[in-house]
């Protein structure tokens, strides 16, 4: 049984190919209804085409869009059909038409939606935009149409006839010609020279001359070339005024193809659909594209801000999915007899597990035929085939390829069962090369050429396999886009029957080797692809250029450098302790580049190995079979020409990449191809270089060792362990963090440094914080390396990692730590010495490895015995003194901050005396014994190093004694300055005050003048020795002067408190007057009072000073005011005598008015006579009183006036 036995379509027919939007012929239109397939899908678009063109809308634009060969334009016209509703050989389209929908759901509804368009009468305009010409713009070409729709003329003459049928308002072109002018239509339309006359003479036959003929024409000629969309309206307009029941509907073919092509813009649309709005729903805009109105806006070059309106204007937009063309295959070209399906099920059942497998492409996408009725409803075809055939013809957007024929799906299709398929066996199923023969029967040069070769290659190699055949295969698969073309997909894409595959798999894969070693083909990340001319070029230059052996061999031990296994042999970790291993090939060529080079692995080049592998791997067992650090591998070389292979093509690639560098030539494109296969070939490098080494062969000490892939890490971690522990013979069992060295310096509680250290190896401290493991293995290795001299600490790391000991940093920089917490290291950083973990920047020398590895280190080899430390600690205790780093000394200070301790205590104590004396200049005189006490002191100050610190620290012990001495006298004496000297100072100044006032008074008091002579000679003698002298004498000096003082005071406060009583007096009058020109008087009354009061001092006190502590006034202040007292009762009288007692008035009526009587004419001001009563002295005085008293009332009268009385 034949293939098209089981089909129900008749082969010998053919199927249009493109449906022609501007074909009108009756049969054709016939053809194209009868054989049309309404499916579920497309029923539905026509029913919201019915509901849109029935309903009442404002926006009339409509984008109907599907691939190329979905059947938009099929639709599209059909629609337009329906719409206009001609007869096609005597029957109605739209019942034509409407026959294609029986058996469609909703049947029913759809036919009632569509019938409802009888109400309303059509004008379909039907054409290509793609065809046409739009030089004079869209809605030029739109007019054009519209007028050959009419039967009019697409040009000058025909706008001017148009025009002339609207005012005469007429729409059939052959009745108006016929009534104005008696011709035919039909005849003179045939030729412009036959319908020019008739225009014209209907023209003039209007009344219009020939020079109007002529200018109408050149007008509308001028109007043509710049025709806009809003022409277009108002043309349109004047149609629907004559027939106000016609809609207009305008619908055009490959809208997007037009705009690709620039014959036209979306703004030009954009600009058409706007001026047809404004028409009210009675012109129609249905563009028909390939691609949706979205995609079309988004790709163009135009400001989508410009473009807001066109998604407005087109609010219909439909578009036609695969599904519906792959229902039309199925229905139409696929369809089987009942029988035929019943043997395609029944063969499905038996041989389901190979159809599967085979019936399936590796793939994104690709739908599987895991059924007997997807089988049945294909065959003879996959379903994926179908998907890939049409990826294949228009790419995975759907439109249409620029490298296939335009051919559509169901054209294809049809073409491959009629011309391939129907006189083959059944079961048989269609190849890729037979889809790809039909899909692109006339396929590129280019290509032709490759299917020619590859047929005389592989004929020439004897191969069963047709050249052409497996080309064609992947060039299908390659173009198609969605199954990569490996040696699997292309088989299972070449054969018809399952039953082939591994019949011909040898065969097709010595096939494809062939092709591309003839480079033909070349090979990529395991797909195949067809080579172009220039790249053949490019690999005849490739082939051409020679590979040296040394480029070989350092291509190679790049990629060994690459390896992840040789990678993980680098390192290894025993014991939680990472170890280097220093890498290196057979040649010396480094690997690896660690900074200790003493644990080596050596890599057999594949190129050093002989022909004799057995041979290469004795040598080496018995020539380093004594050598504990040395292990070998010898990889194995069985693939190695493939590798050799490998690397060649690569730097063949990479030369000729080098050659064609630039981007702007030919070759860029296919060198780019080239850097990426490269990349695969790379990839494939390195997996056999990887397998080679893991399958390699491990010599250690005569002992060999085998690999495999699953093996070989183990065991090489294996041989490693026991390399290092044969080199590192006196490592740890642990070793110690990088952070633990900066923790033990930083540690403020020595009780807790020993938490930081675990195992025997690392016991440095005890429960105490006293250092106790100066005599460990690894405190011995780093003292025996800095022991007579000073050691940068990355020599001591260094040296210390190297073998035997191999101590990490960690281990090395702890230790050092923990020796210098301990006191039994000397550090150097930052320029100086540090002899103790509490010196400035230690930290910093711990705190991270490059300080480090800057700082220098030195071990202290002699140290004070504990009863000599002890001596010294206690003495400085006993002081609170404390080390060079303000820390309280005790017996965890080291023997170098113990004496530094010592010096330092000594040159503060002895600091002090020095501050004191040059704070103050009379220090010696006070203190005469502070002389001595900082010479003994001196004796303990000066440098302490590293040399000296042991002697100096048993000088001190022998004079221990005399440095107490001295900090205790220095003790004293800041007591003394702290406490007392203040108070010695101050009797000073008091007993000179006490002198000063006396001799300001006039005054010699015998006792005082004594006390004080003693008093100035214990001062001069030392203030601590004669304090209490001191104080006795200045006690007996203030009780003398307070004895004086009181004397006087008494006197004072008696002939005060008079002064007071009369000033009081003289106030209380003055205020009892009330007279305002006495204030003046009432002020220095005032005055005196206060005076007065200020000098009544009944209970003097004389405390701190010379000055009584409430009146503050010395003792000669105090004779002063008793002698002014006769002063101030004169000031007191002259007052009272001012006191004017009778307070002066004036009356309003007595005032004189001025001439005029404006103003009151003032009085002149009368005199005012003060009174003053004065005393006679008594009748017999001395010469001296009465000069005493007559000075006294001159005094008293000075401020009173000559016209002022004086009364006795």
């Amino acid at each position: 049984m034949k293939i098209k036995d089981i089909l129900t379509i008749d082969l010998k027919e053919d199927i249009t190919n493109v449906i022609d939007m501007e074909n009108l012929q009756e049969e054709e239109l016939l053809s194209e209804i009868d054989n049309y397939i309404v499916t579920e899908g497309l029923a539905r678009e026509f029913d919201k085409l019915a509901d849109v063109f029935s309903g009442n809308i404002k926006e009339t634009g409509i984008w109907l869009s599907g691939f190329y060969g979905s059947g938009k334009s099929y639709l599209g016209k059909l629609w337009g059909f329906i719409l206009s509703n001609p007869d096609i050989l005597g029957t109605p389209a739209r019942d034509r038409i409407l026959q294609r929908f029986h058996g469609i759901s909703d049947e029913a509804l759809i036919r009632n939606d569509i019938m409802a368009l009888e109400s309303k009468d059509f004008l379909v305009v039907k054409f290509d935009i793609a065809k046409q010409n739009t030089n004079l713009g869209i809605a030029m070409t739109m007019m054009e149409n519209f007028l050959r729709t009419l039967d009019i003329p697409e040009n000058a003459f025909g706008i001017l006839l148009f025009h002339m049928m609207m005012q005469d308002s007429y729409t059939d072109v052959s009745k108006y010609v016929a009534d104005k002018n008696g011709a035919k239509w039909s005849d003179v339309r045939k030729n412009i020279m036959s319908y020019h006359k008739v225009i014209k003479d209907i023209f003039l036959g209007k009344g219009n001359s020939e020079n109007d003929f002529n200018n109408i024409k050149d007008t509308i000629e001028k109007e043509r070339d710049h025709y806009s969309a809003a022409k277009l309206k108002e043309e349109l307009e004047l149609f629907l005024s004559v027939k106000p029941d016609v809609e207009v509907v305008f619908l055009f073919d490959e809208a997007s193809e037009a705009i690709n092509q620039k014959k036209f813009t979306l703004l030009d649309l954009e600009g058409i659909s706007e001026a047809f709005s404004a028409i009210k729903g009675r012109v129609w805009t249905m563009a028909i594209a390939q691609e949706k109105l979205d995609d079309v806006i988004n790709n163009s070059s135009i400001n989508k801000s410009n473009l807001t309106k066109m998604t407005d204007r087109f609010k219909t937009k439909i578009h036609i999915e695969s599904t519906e063309v792959d229902v039309i295959i199925r229905s139409r070209l696929l369809k089987k007899t009942d029988s035929g399906r019943q043997e395609l099920e029944n063969n499905f059942e038996t041989n389901s597990g190979k159809i599967t497998d085979t019936a399936m492409l590796s793939g994104n996408g690709l739908t599987k035929t895991d059924s007997k009725e997807s089988y049945a409803t294909y065959y003879p075809f996959y379903q994926y085939q179908l998907q890939l055939m049409q990826n294949f013809l228009f790419g995975k957007k759907g439109y249409t390829s620029t490298n296939v024929a335009a051919r559509g799906m169901i054209i294809s299709a049809y073409d491959i069962l009629k011309k391939e398929m129907q006189e083959e066996d059944l079961f048989c199923t269609a190849t890729a090369w037979q889809m790809a023969k039909q899909a692109q029967p006339q396929p590129p040069v280019l290509l032709v050429n490759r299917y020619e070769s590859a047929e005389r290659v592989l004929s020439q190699t004897g191969s069963p396999i047709s050249g052409r055949c497996i080309l064609e295969t992947i060039h299908f698969l390659e173009d198609a886009d969605s199954a990569p073309t490996t040696i699997s997909n292309i088989l299972k894409a070449f054969i018809s029957n399952p039953d082939d595959y591994y019949k011909i798999e040898k065969d097709v894969k010595s096939a494809l080797d062939s092709l591309v070693e003839a480079r033909i083909l070349i090979l990529n990340d395991n797909q195949y692809r067809i080579t172009s001319d220039i790249e053949q070029r490019l690999l005849d230059e490739m082939n051409e250029f020679s590979v040296q052996s040394y480029v070989r061999k350092g291509f190679l031990l790049d990629h060994y450098k690459k390896s992840s296994f040789v990678k993980g042999a680098a390192k290894v970790t025993d014991n939680g302790i990472g170890y280097d291993f220093y890498v290196t090939t057979d040649l010396d060529d480094e690997i690896t580049n660690p900074s200790q080079k003493s644990l080596k692995l050596k890599i057999k080049s594949i190129y050093s190995i002989s022909d004799d592998r057995s041979a290469d791997i004795n040598d080496i067992k018995n020539t380093y079979q004594n050598q504990h650090d040395l292990m070998y591998l010898v990889p194995d070389n069985s693939q190695f020409t493939e590798i050799d292979k490998l690397i060649t093509d690569i730097k063949r690639i990479d030369y000729i990449a080098d050659k064609y560098q630039r981007t702007d030539i030919e070759e860029a494109q296919y060198i780019r191809n080239f850097v990426s296969i490269r990349e695969t070939k790379e990839e494939a490098l390195r997996a056999l270089i990887e397998k080679a080494l893991t399958s390699g062969t491990i010599i250690y000490l005569f002992n060999v060792s085998l690999l495999n892939e699953s093996n070989a890490t183990t065991v090489m971690t294996e041989q490693e362990k026991a390399l290092v522990r044969n080199v590192y013979t006196k490592r740890l069992s642990t070793q110690l963090k990088d952070d633990v060295a900066y923790k033990v310096i930083k540690e403020a509680n020595a009780s807790k440094l020993h938490s930081y250290f675990a195992g025997k190896d690392f016991e440095f401290f005890d429960a105490g914080g006293t250092l106790i493991g100066d005599k460990l293995t690894v405190s011995e290795a780093v003292l025996n390396l800095i022991k007579n001299t000073f050691v940068d600490g990355s020599s001591i790391e260094s040296k210390l990692l190297e073998p035997p000991t191999g101590y990490l940093y960690g281990t090395v920089v702890s230790t050092v730590a923990a020796l210098m917490r301990g006191g039994r290291i000397i550090a150097k950083f930052g320029g100086s010495e540090k002899y103790s973990y509490r010196d400035p920047d230690v930290d910093s020398i711990f705190k991270n490895a490059t300080n480090f590895r800057k700082a220098s280190f030195k071990g202290i080899t002699k140290s004070l015995s504990a009863s000599h430390k002890n001596d010294i600690v206690v003495v400085l205790k006993e002081f609170e003194a404390v080390d060079r780093n303000g820390k309280k000394v005790d017996w965890n200070t080291n023997d170098f901050d113990l004496v530094c301790a010592i010096s330092k205590t000594a040159e503060e104590y002895a600091g002090k005396i020095k501050a004191w004396r040059e704070a103050n200049s009379k220090f010696d005189a006070y203190y005469p014994d502070m002389t001595s006490v900082e010479s003994v002191l001196k004796q303990f100050i000066g440098n302490v190093n590293d040399q000296n610190y042991i002697d100096k620290a048993i000088a001190f012990i022998s004079s221990k004694d005399s440095f107490s001495d001295a900090i205790d006298a220095v003790m004293s004496c800041s007591d003394f300055i702290k406490n007392r000297q203040a108070k010695a100072e101050g009797w000073k100044i008091f007993v000179q005050e006490v002198n000063d006032d006396l001799s300001k008074a006039a005054k010699i008091v015998q006792s005082i003048a004594l006390a004080t002579n003693d008093f100035n000679g214990a001062f001069d003698s030392g203030l601590m020795h004669k304090y209490v002298e001191l104080q006795t004498i200045a006690q007996k000096i203030r009780d003398e002067y307070f004895k004086k003082y009181s004397e006087a005071a008494l006197i004072m406060s008696a002939k005060y408190e008079a002064i007071k009583s009369k000033a009081e007096s003289v106030i209380q009058e003055i205020e009892t007057l009330d007279i305002e020109e006495n204030a003046v008087l009432r002020s220095k009354a005032q005055t005196i009072l206060a005076f007065a009061e200020g000098r009544i001092c009944k209970n003097p006190k004389i405390t701190t000073s010379i000055k009584e502590d409430s009146t503050k006034l010395t003792f000669s202040e105090v004779l002063s005011a008793n002698d002014i007292v006769g002063q101030k009762e004169t000031e007191l009288s002259v007052i009272d005598a001012q006191i004017i007692r009778q307070k002066p008035e004036k009356k309003q009526d007595d005032v004189p008015l001025a001439e005029g009587g404006d103003a009151p004419v003032p009085e002149e001001k009368k005199a005012v006579v003060s009174t003053i009563r004065r005393e006679l002295p008594k009748s017999e005085i001395t010469v001296s009183e009465y000069k005493t008293w007559l000075l006294s009332e001159i005094k008293t009268i000075s401020a009173m006036n000559d016209t002022d009385k004086i009364t006795f």
